[in-house]
C-alpha cells in the first residue's frame, strides 16, 4: 500500500473532483429551488380545479364507480386556501362535518372511509360513515394536533398521507407516534434533510448517481493494464505489481466515490442548518412489516428519518463497492476505459429490467423498496431488508475483489518468473 496516496492523488486530479463537488452541491440547490416551484405550481393547478358548482363529478379510479361529492362551499375553500395552509386547516376543520352529512344524503356509500377524486391531486374527501361513528372527530383532533404542532405537508392535502397510519396505529402506539409527529417542522417538505430523503427513496436516483460515479472514476485501472502505459512503466519501475495496483485503485475509487457524495451534502445541509432550514431527523417515515399476506398499509410502524437514513446509507455504501468491484474485473476483461465504464452501465441498466427477486442481485439497487420492506413483503420472505442486501452485496464484492486479484498476482508471478529467467540465461 506504499503507492495508496500517489493513487488517490492521481484519481483525484484526473478525474476532476473538486468540478464534480462544485456540480453537486450546486444541484442540492437547484432540486430545492425545484421543489419550491412544484409547490407554486401544484397550488396554481388546484386552485382550477375549484369550480364554482353545486356537484363534482369524476371518474373514481379508486373504487371504479362514479361518484358525485357536493362542493357548495368552494368559493369559501378558494378563499381560505388564499390565505395560507394554516387557514385552510381551520376551514376544513369547522366544515367537515357538513361536508359528511353533504355526502351521504346523496347515498355515497364506499367501502372505506376516503374517496379518491383525482389521484394526481391525493385529493380525498371524507364521510361521515364507516365502522366508527368518531371517524370525524378524529381527523378534527388529527387537523388540531397538527396546527399545535405548525406541521405543514407540502401540499393542501399532503397530510392525509399519513393520516391512515395515524388512526391504525392509536390503539397501539399512539403516543410514541405523537412523539414523532411534534418534531416536524414548518415547510419540513422545503428543507435540507428531505433532499437527502427524497434522493434514496426515489427509484432512479441511486442507480443515476452510480453512473456517474463510474464515469467519473471507473476505468482507470483498465488503462493501465496495457504495459506500454506510461504510469505502468513507472510503476514497474519502482517494483508496483498489478495486484497490488487494483486493490490500491479500488480503495481509492471507494473513498473518493463516497468523498465526492458527502462533503457537498455535509456543506449543504451545514448552510441549511445556519439558517434554520435543515429539518427534522425526526420526520417519521413508514416501514412495511413483513407479513405473509402482503398488505402495504395494515402492518407497519413510523420511525423516524434518522433511522432510515442508518439503514440507508450503508445500503448505497455496499452498492458503490459493488460497482466498482464489477468495473474492476471487466477492466480486467476488456482492457479500455471507456468501453469498461459503458459495460458496467450496461449490466446496470440490464440488471433493472429483471423482475426483482431475491436471487437478482440488482434488485437491492431499490434502495427505499429495501429499507422500508416493501421487497421483503414482494418476495414473502422477511430476511429481505437492507441488512441483507448489504451482505449480499460485500459478499459478491469480496468475490469479485478475490478473483481479479488473484488473476493478477498469478499473472505478476509468471512475468516475473519469465523475466528471471531470461536474466538467467543471459
Amino acid at each position: 500500500m506504499k503507492f495508496l496516496k500517489l493513487e488517490f492523488r492521481k484519481l483525484w486530479i484526473s478525474s476532476h473532483f473538486l468540478k464534480a463537488a462544485i456540480v453537486i452541491f450546486l444541484l442540492l440547490f437547484a432540486y430545492l429551488a425545484y421543489e419550491k416551484g412544484s409547490q407554486l405550481l401544484f397550488l396554481n393547478h388546484y386552485r382550477q380545479t375549484l369550480v364554482p358548482n353545486t356537484h363534482y363529478k369524476s371518474s373514481n379510479k379508486y373504487l371504479g364507480i362514479n361518484s358525485a361529492i357536493v362542493r357548495k362551499d368552494t368559493r369559501a375553500e378558494l378563499a381560505a386556501l388564499d390565505r395560507g395552509q394554516h387557514a385552510y386547516f381551520h376551514w376544513f376543520s369547522t366544515t367537515i362535518f357538513d361536508q359528511a352529512h353533504q355526502i351521504n344524503s346523496y347515498g355515497f356509500q364506499p367501502n372505506q372511509a376516503t374517496d379518491y377524486v383525482l389521484l394526481e391531486q391525493h385529493r380525498r374527501f371524507l364521510y361521515g360513515g364507516g365502522p366508527s361513528t368518531s371517524y370525524a372527530q378524529d381527523t378534527l383532533d388529527y387537523l388540531t394536533y397538527l396546527q399545535d404542532h405548525n406541521i405543514q405537508a407540502l401540499y393542501p392535502y399532503g397530510f392525509f398521507l399519513h393520516y391512515d397510519l395515524f388512526l391504525d396505529s392509536q390503539s397501539r402506539s399512539s403516543r410514541q407516534i405523537r412523539d414523532y409527529l411534534q418534531y416536524w417542522n414548518h415547510y419540513f417538505f422545503l428543507k435540507g434533510w428531505y433532499l437527502l430523503y427524497a434522493f434514496l427513496q426515489s427509484s432512479y436516483g441511486p442507480l443515476l448517481l452510480l453512473i456517474g460515479l463510474i464515469f467519473l472514476f471507473g476505468g482507470r485501472f483498465a488503462s493501465e493494464l496495457d504495459h506500454h502505459h506510461p504510469n505502468w512503466r513507472l510503476l514497474k519501475t519502482y517494483g508496483q505489481s498489478r495486484h497490488a495496483l487494483y486493490a490500491e485503485q479500488l480503495l481509492s475509487q471507494v473513498i473518493l466515490a463516497m468523498t465526492v457524495i458527502f462533503l457537498p451534502l455535509a456543506v449543504f445541509l451545514l448552510l441549511m442548518a445556519i439558517f434554520g432550514q435543515a429539518g427534522s431527523l425526526r420526520y417519521p417515515v413508514w416501514m412495511v412489516t413483513y407479513n405473509h399476506a402482503f398488505s402495504m398499509f395494515n402492518l407497519g410502524k413510523l420511525y423516524p428519518l434518522y433511522q432510515y437514513l442508518l439503514t440507508a446509507l450503508p445500503l448505497l455504501l455496499s452498492l458503490i463497492i459493488f460497482v466498482f468491484a464489477l468495473n474492476g474485473i471487466l477492466s480486467l476483461l476488456i482492457k479500455n476505459q471507456k468501453l469498461t465504464n459503458v459495460a458496467t452501465c450496461l449490466f446496470l441498466l440490464a440488471g433493472q429490467m429483471i423482475p426483482p427477486n431475491y436471487l437478482n442481485i440488482f434488485s437491492y439497487f431499490q434502495i427505499d423498496h429495501m429499507v422500508t420492506g416493501y421487497f421483503a413483503n414482494l418476495t414473502e420472505n422477511g430476511q429481505y431488508y437492507a441488512g441483507f442486501a448489504s451482505e449480499l452485496l460485500l459478499m459478491a464484492s469480496l468475490l469479485l475483489f478475490v478473483i481479479e486479484f488473484s488473476v493478477l498476482y498469478l499473472l505478476d508471478r509468471r512475468a516475473n518468473r519469465g523475466h528471471s529467467l531470461s536474466k538467467s540465461v543471459m
